[in-house]
């Protein structure tokens, strides 16, 4: 046995630390990494370093929330983040902002985009309402009535007019050799700066159609019914100012459709009101006989293009008829509703109960 002198000294067991432990301190430094990382990018999106960049022309839309001026401001690149933009602005208490068209930089910081759009912008706006089933005569009355802001002049409503009837100005949705506009701008509520001309009016009105005719796909769908776009377009004309209730829209379509298959004339009293000069609010039987292409008690099948702005429901009225034989209708009652009727017979029964409502 050895002594113990001859004893060799054992090795000192180094005590472990516990896993975990730097698994916390790996979570501490992640942690807190991310958290500085997101404080400066927060602290660099609210005041961005060095100076702003390239100057940009925004349009705040009349009814912008905060959260959707954030994004157009995204979108142009004036500030990095439109969430951090409305946190900021509600804890702040910044706002209301206004609407326009402001001049602003890239890379603002946000005391100074809020001070710009808290304050009247450089450029405002007349709103000009242009509601469904007017015709290119009468919205350009309204065009030349409209107030611009800053003083500017009014526009124009007989140089609107010549620019939307005489070729000037141009729609991918007229077929060839037709110049007019006719049916081919958007009836809704159009914001006219001081600086816009009567040609960007009209450019404005034009695009907002072809907008509506990809979103319904007219150009697809219009093959459907055996009609161009165009023709679509004139069918949903003829419905616009036909039809008073939303529920007849694509009854009123079966009709014009279910007598175009049966060669009948359309006999649509609006195409002879377009035929005939302004301020007719009743017809005669002399009026039913005047000549025109556009009177379809004389002519058989459609006119030679629309009669008045259609809306998006006559458009879809006019790509989706309802089902069901109708051959004729009249108004029923005083909110406009129609009757459709299948024989004459049945029409002239309609006829008498209009007449009794005291309707016709």
């Amino acid at each position: 046995m050895p002594t113990d002198a001859q004893l060799e000294p054992m090795p000192v067991e180094r005590r472990r630390r516990p896993r975990w432990l730097a698994v916390v301190l790996i979570v501490v430094v992640l942690a807190a990494a991310t958290l500085f990382g997101t404080f400066s990018y927060v602290k660099g999106a609210i005041s961005p370093d060095g100076e702003p960049g390239q100057v940009l022309n925004v349009t705040i839309p009349k009814g912008s929330s905060t959260e959707d001026i954030g994004k157009q401001l995204e979108k142009a690149g004036v500030i990095k983040s439109s969430r951090i933009f409305s946190y900021w602005t509600k804890i702040q208490g910044k706002g209301p902002y206004l609407a326009g068209e402001f001049t602003l930089q890239k890379g603002l910081g946000y005391e100074r985009v809020a001070s710009l759009l808290s304050k009247s912008p450089a450029r405002q706006f007349a709103r000009l309402q242009v509601p469904e089933g007017l015709t290119i005569a009468q919205i350009s009355e309204r065009v030349g009535k409209l107030e611009r802001p800053g003083g500017a002049k009014r526009l124009d409503g007989e140089v609107f007019k010549a620019l939307a009837t005489n070729g000037t100005v141009t729609s991918p949705l007229q077929p060839p050799g037709v110049k007019s506009l006719e049916g081919l701008v958007f009836p809704a509520t159009y914001e006219v700066g001081k600086d816009d001309d009567e040609r960007r009016v009209l450019q404005k009105m034009v695009d907002a159609m072809v907008g509506v005719a990809q979103s319904v796909q007219l150009d697809k769908r219009a093959g459907e019914q055996k009609l161009s776009p165009f023709q679509t377009l004139t069918v949903a004309s003829m419905i616009e100012r036909e039809a008073k209730v939303d529920d007849d829209r694509a009854l009123v379509a079966r009709v014009i459709y279910n007598r175009l298959d049966k060669k009948m004339r359309l006999q649509i009293d609006a195409t002879v009101f377009y035929a005939l000069p302004p301020g007719k609010t009743r017809l005669s039987n002399e009026d039913l006989k005047v000549k025109s292409p556009y009177n379809t008690y004389e002519n058989v099948g459609l006119p030679p293009g629309p009669i008045a702005a259609p809306g998006r429901e006559s458009i879809v009225a006019a790509l989706e008829p309802a089902a069901g034989t109708f051959l004729y209708y009249v108004v029923i009652d005083k909110e406009g509703r129609h009757a459709f009727a299948n024989t004459l017979a049945e029409h002239q029964a309609n006829i008498k109960k209009a007449q009794a409502a005291g309707v016709l």
